[in-house]
């Protein structure tokens, strides 16, 4: 709303002013009546004002002193003179000093005050409009090129934004898109810039927004001194909040938000933005549609390119062998640590780097890469916990694809019935109901099942059972009897035994 100031020395006269038309219905808002010029020129100081109604005629100073003064605080101040009758010579000279208009007190009506408030609001608006697009364009240079920006560019940035007199929030709002290591395609195509920036500008007051690109765009919000820094995190969050509902509902996507310190001084500004864009890196940590202030990152040191190509090797190791339980493993333990660290370098260097190798193991044995067989799965991954679970399920799959390329070494009676092992060795399954499956009899498929595999069906399913068993233990969630059922035991105790016989140790050492 344009902020207006009422200022006669008559108290029925401020009073008719007030209530003559609905100003809030118009766009307008009186901000303050005073009967005195003074205190028109102290507040004028301290706060904003789009336009003034003066007497020109009062005890002190004068309405035509007052708008000289007044103008000189703020020359894009319109100012509107009241006069009566004998006052034109007064009025002529109002009006050669920068006074927007004069406006006979006897005549002033709710319809001509309207026309007269319609063509100011059109005025303004326009002027207010121009003013923030050069705003934008100097904020542009401002926060990308400090070291170029004029002193007199700085100047009108100061100006512009009134930050003499108001505190200022800066938001970084962010598109969420999937990572870009695993998905080279734009993912802005349907996203008009131009809305977002529009929605900010016309949904909240005193606020400038600007597209940066890349589905990036940088607000600055000002607000009066007198409200709190409680009202202003209030106002900050609702925006952000209000942004976040609009862009889903507009283009069934998602923005994170990053708002920014209250700050009041300019030459900040460089300094909040870079701010901004450091803790935009951490949105990897956090599902998408965040709200995320700075002071929520508690960032713990770098993990160190030595210690994560020391996981690494251990991982080549483990694919050369094709063992998935130690890989997955190293996994756990880099992912866990990488995110109460909140490092984010470490996070893209090892995604890269295990996505290599886990492509390489594939093409090796002469199998479809990641990219080939998960191109929709790769575009919808956007925080670190969930590629933590699509790595790991693609380690799992690339090594089960492998052992599965290997059974062709043998007949298909054989391969036939190692997969009705590997669907079904969770069930207390009997080599009867492997060899229906497989439409032969139970005495047969013993004997070929050992000439074939080197072992009996009861050890194959034993070990094959325990192998399962060791991903399950790593995993902390699962309780030692809940791990014995879900590969085939009813009894813990009966699986410890087994598993120790098996490994060389219990499954409480082991995990």
């Amino acid at each position: 709303m344009l902020k207006v100031m009422l200022i006669d020395d008559e108290i029925m006269a401020l009073n008719y002013m007030k209530t003559l038309v609905d100003w809030n219905n118009l766009g307008f808002e009186i901000v303050t009546a005073l009967t005195s010029a003074a205190k028109g020129l102290d507040y004028l100081k301290k706060e904003l004002v789009d336009i003034i109604f003066v007497d020109i005629k009062m005890p002190g100073m004068d309405g035509l002193e007052f708008s000289e003064k007044a103008l000189a605080i703020n020359k894009d101040l319109e100012i509107l003179i009241l006069t009566s009758y004998g006052d034109f010579d007064y009025a002529k000279k109002a009006l050669n000093i920068g006074v927007s208009n004069y406006l006979l007190k006897h005549e002033i009506k709710a319809d001509n005050l309207t026309r007269e408030l319609e063509g100011l609001k059109e005025k303004l608006t326009e002027h207010k409009q121009k003013d923030k697009v050069i705003l934008g364009q100097l904020v542009s240079k401002y926060i990308s090129m400090p070291d170029i920006i004029t002193v007199e560019e700085k100047e009108e940035i100061r100006k512009l934004l009134h930050a003499d007199k108001m505190n200022i929030i800066s938001y970084l709002v962010v598109l969420d898109v999937p990572f870009q290591f695993v998905n080279t395609k734009e993912q802005y195509d349907n996203i008009k810039e131009e809305s977002i920036v529009n929605y900010m500008e016309l949904n909240y007051e005193n606020m400038l927004a600007i597209y940066l690109g890349n589905g990036k765009w940088l607000a600055l919000k000002v607000f009066e001194p007198m409200i709190s820094q409680r009202q202003i995190l209030d106002d900050t969050y609702i925006a952000a909040y209000g942004l976040q509902r609009y862009v889903f509902k507009q283009y069934d996507r998602t923005v994170s938000i990053l708002p920014s310190i209250v700050f009041n001084n300019i030459d900040e500004l460089p300094n909040i933005y870079n701010d901004l864009k450091k803790v935009s890196k951490y949105l990897v940590f956090y599902d998408k549609n965040k709200i995320l202030y700075g002071r929520d990152i508690m960032t713990k040191g770098e993990m160190g390119k030595n210690k994560i190509d020391e996981i690494l090797k251990i991982i080549q190791e483990a694919f050369i062998k094709e063992e998935v339980d130690p890989i997955l493993k190293e996994i756990d333990m880099f992912f866990g640590i990488c995110i109460r660290n909140y490092d984010e370098k470490a996070f893209h260097y090892f995604c890269n780097r295990l996505i290599i190798i886990v492509n390489y193991f594939l093409e090796e044995h002469q199998l479809k890469t990641i990219y080939e067989t998960n191109a929709t799965e790769i575009n919808s991954i956007y925080s670190a916990a969930e590629m933590h679970a699509w790595i790991a399920y693609q380690v799992e799959t690339a090594i089960d694809q492998v052992k599965e390329k290997q059974l062709v070494h043998y007949t298909p009676k054989i391969m036939e019935a190692m997969k009705y092992i590997h669907n079904n060795y969770q069930y207390d399954i009997k080599i009867e109901q492997v060899a229906d499956s497989v439409n032969v009899s139970g005495d047969y498929l013993r004997h070929i099942f050992k000439e074939e595999v080197g072992k009996g069906f009861v050890e194959y399913l034993t070990e094959f059972r325990i192998e399962k068993s060791k991903s399950l233990l790593l995993m902390d969630k699962y309780k030692l009897y809940e791990i014995a059922s879900m590969v085939g035991y009813r009894s813990g105790t009966y699986f410890s035994a087994v598993f120790k016989k098996v490994t060389g140790m219990n499954p409480q050492d082991y995990r």
